[in-house]
């Protein structure tokens, strides 16, 4: 990332930014370092300036610049019963098949099943290209899937 200095009246404006566990914990804006409150020493030297307005708190730093964090999709947490209450009576019949250990007309490989099996209990949570959306998916197809697994 490319750092762009905001010069205001002649000024070179900076922030100063507290650099911990590899990210931005603390930004004094505006300031130079000079001005910062009194800190313990190894604090001091865990802060770089950055131009003003750059840097957001818990900005990713990798020790020459920073980036945003990644952010994850958010879970969907839908009940069991909720799943099931919606599936066919052929989809009841190919879930049951897979919770019984028989994953005839699935088109899971044998190992992928029981992953799949492992995720049920009385609440799902699936979040997005996750393994049981995309079992999900693989068995009853992307639309399917996004209806049965829903938030309800």
């Amino acid at each position: 990332m490319v750092d762009s200095i905001l010069i205001q009246d002649g000024e070179e404006h900076l922030d100063q930014v507290l650099i911990q566990d590899g990210h931005a914990q603390q930004i004094w804006r505006g300031i130079a370092k000079v001005d910062l409150p009194p800190l313990h020493p190894d604090l001091v030297v865990q802060i770089v300036e950055r131009p003003e307005g750059v840097v957001q708190e818990n900005d990713l730093w990798d020790g020459t610049s920073f980036s945003s964090p990644i952010e994850l999709p958010e879970p969907v947490v839908v009940l069991t019963s909720t799943i099931i209450t919606r599936m066919t009576d052929a989809e009841v019949d190919i879930f049951s098949d897979m919770k019984n250990g028989d994953g005839v007309g699935t088109n899971l490989p044998p190992g992928q099943q029981k992953r799949f099996m492992l995720h049920f209990d009385a609440a799902v949570s699936v979040t997005e290209g996750d393994d049981l959306a995309l079992s999900f998916v693989v068995i009853f197809g992307a639309t399917r899937a996004a209806e049965l697994l829903a938030p309800a």
